[in-house]
């Protein structure tokens, strides 16, 4: 196993590499990506803070094109107002991604994954981890396991990689990764709003994305990499995730490793799979800007024109000036995607989805609440603390 964790573990030192040599083949990857400009501050008391701009397709099938292309048209259509579909009610990343998922599932997709950015798919093993020598952690995974495995022989049972062994080892390796130890399986959820919690609620977004798998139950458990794990006392995370795994190491199953490529044989059938990024445009909101100010200082405006955006009665000339200056700094667009964050989490609130409740046992529960508080070094009295006083 240590010889095929090294041969794909190689696979998986530049993401460029990653998405041609290796989830080019084990997927059919279409993207779409959902392009926002700022158009206030982003400050809880103003609404609206943002606006879609549109929605940009990669892919030729017609029925996703037909999907796009219909919000795409009633984003133009209510381009000047503070809605979609309905004038009153600005539309936000959360309803937008709502109806995505509600679309996509009506064409069969049904498995989800969150990730805070744009990050290629990759599972943990092999992600750049290396020790004090140097030695990458896939390299050293199989050693790790077995250590585990004797140490704890109460909680871990040692399965080399094999045909017979896949599944049995699949329900060890999610019980060490349940645990916090980097594995070669990914998780995926049949629940799109617990997709959501994880693109969302914990840690800092930037460019986050929504992935949706159309995975045919029995085909891909057998021709493809999608593992599904019995749901026990040591691993209840995925009972409350309601989840499943990609598990890369049944791609050993498929493969044939070759000088500078590896070739999957006729066997394994890819899954469709749809990426949805999220990323705020600083040219676009610029131009917006731009734009709305012209129309501010046009001698034909007035605070009733119909042809001003829902802006323009918000910000003076110079805030919007500064506002367009701002877009130059990496910490306006992380301010805007931190406001986007409070406002999709708060309304999975209300559909009662929690973070918390996606960590059942004690421990994961106690880590998880402490990672909400961050130490405040604004004001950090332990630093502002002169020394000199106590003589």
């Amino acid at each position: 196993m240590e010889d095929y964790y090294q041969s794909l573990g190689t696979y998986f030192e530049d993401e460029d590499y990653i998405k041609d040599k290796v989830n080019s083949k084990l997927y059919n990857e279409t993207r779409i990506k959902i392009v926002l400009i700022g158009i206030n501050e982003p400050l809880e008391e103003l609404r609206p803070v943002y606006k879609i701009l549109k929605l940009e397709y990669d892919g030729n099938d017609d029925d996703y094109g037909q999907i796009i292309n219909q919000i795409n048209s009633y984003l133009r259509s209510n381009g000047k107002k503070n809605g979609y579909k309905n004038d009153n009610n600005h539309w936000g990343i959360f309803y937008l991604l709502k109806e995505l998922i509600t679309a996509f599932q009506a064409q069969g997709f049904n498995y989800f994954r969150g990730q805070r950015q744009s990050w290629e798919t990759i599972p943990s093993i092999f992600r750049n981890l290396v020790n004090n020598d140097g030695d990458s952690f896939y390299n050293r995974f199989e050693y790790l396991y077995k250590t585990i495995s004797q140490e704890f022989p109460d909680e871990i049972i040692y399965y080399e990689q094999n045909d017979e062994n896949i599944e049995k080892r699949s329900d060890q390796l999610a019980t060490l990764q349940h645990y916090g130890l980097p594995t070669s399986l990914l998780d995926i959820t049949e629940n799109p709003y617990i997709a959501m919690l994880f693109m969302f609620s914990s840690g800092e977004i930037y460019i986050p994305q929504l992935e949706l798998y159309k995975i045919d139950l029995q085909k891909h458990v057998e021709k493809s990499i999608v593992s599904f794990v019995h749901k026990n006392g040591k691993n209840k995370r995925i009972k409350a995730q309601r989840g499943a795994f990609l598990n890369y190491d049944k791609i050993n199953n498929f493969v044939q490793f070759q000088k500078g490529d590896f070739i999957m044989n006729s066997d394994y059938s890819p899954i469709d799979k749809i990426v949805i990024s999220l990323e705020i445009s600083k040219e676009d909101s610029i131009e917006y800007l731009t734009e709305e100010e012209a129309k501010i200082n046009s001698p034909s405006s007035n605070s009733s024109d119909e042809t001003l955006s829902y802006s323009s009665d918000k910000l003076s000339t110079k805030n919007l000036e500064n506002l367009k200056t701002s877009f130059s700094k990496d910490e306006t667009i992380k301010s805007f995607y931190e406001y986007i964050q409070k406002q999709v989490t708060r309304k999975l609130s209300e559909y009662n989805y929690f973070s918390s409740e996606l960590y059942p046992d004690f421990s994961d529960y106690i880590s998880f609440r402490a990672k909400e508080f961050k130490k405040d070094e604004k004001n950090n009295t332990l630093n502002n603390f002169d020394i000199s006083k106590l003589s």
